[in-house]
């Protein structure tokens, strides 16, 4: 994440190592709390721009099949996006 924080424009007061820090705590907080399917829920509907919500399914099913066979959590995260997304 800290290697495509690296290739945008920032344009806010919180730095992108603030930002990064805060990120991944709040992905730990979702897994501890098993809240993972609401944090993601919540994260992608903070993404207005149609190249960016392409963006995030093509990243969503490229890392679902990463292990050449697509299994139901895989699926699962796909249809969830897929209901916010691609409206």
């Amino acid at each position: 994440m800290r290697k495509w924080l690296d290739t945008i424009k920032w344009r806010t007061d919180v730095t992108k190592d603030d930002y990064y820090t805060m990120t991944v705590l709040k992905c730990y907080a979702a897994i501890k709390t098993n809240t993972v399917d609401d944090y993601l829920t919540h994260r992608a509907q903070l993404l207005i721009d149609d190249d960016m919500k392409q963006q995030a399914m093509q990243l969503v099913r490229n890392v679902a099949i990463a292990d050449v066979e697509l299994n139901a959590a895989g699926q699962q995260v796909i249809n969830l996006l897929s209901e916010v997304l691609e409206k």
